[in-house]
């Protein structure tokens, strides 16, 4: 680049923050709940992550997040062992039902996408408050099913 060349060095620093901030996303999609993120519209990394365990019928290691898992983890582990619970495909323990009342009044934040452009911090509380809470139940239906998001 020359002296002068404004434009150049607009656009290599344009592509340098383009690139950081798609790492940034992909690094950051661990703790991410999201059933149809960005634009391809597919499930966050937890979420691709928690269906491999449920398709493997790994239910003790489901079970495990809800006192080892990360709030996302928490989150998902809860609504699943319920669900399963209620298609009598998994018996709950009582320390499993304390550690999901806790989960459910927690006020710990995760982070939650919806498209291509909806994301936002939620408190786990919150997110019991709908039993669809953007498409969860819709997918964990469909997981049970077919074993795919």
């Amino acid at each position: 680049m020359q002296e002068g060349d404004g434009s150049a060095m607009k656009l290599m620093m344009f592509i340098f923050l383009l690139l950081v901030a798609s790492q940034g996303v992909a690094q950051g999609d661990i703790n991410v709940v999201g059933f149809n993120c960005y634009r391809s519209g597919s499930a966050t990394e937890v979420v691709r992550k928690m269906t491999d365990l449920i398709a493997g019928r790994k239910y003790t290691e489901i079970s495990l997040l809800l006192s080892k898992g990360s709030a996302a983890e928490q989150f998902l582990a809860t609504i699943v062992l319920e669900k399963l619970s209620t298609l009598e495909q998994y018996a709950l323990t009582n320390n499993e039902k304390k550690l999901m009342m806790k989960i459910k009044n927690s006020n710990l934040k995760i982070e939650v996408c919806s498209g291509c452009t909806n994301f936002d911090k939620v408190r786990l509380r919150k997110m019991f408050v709908d039993k669809d809470f953007l498409g969860s139940a819709e997918c964990l239906d469909s997981v049970l099913v077919s074993g795919k998001p």
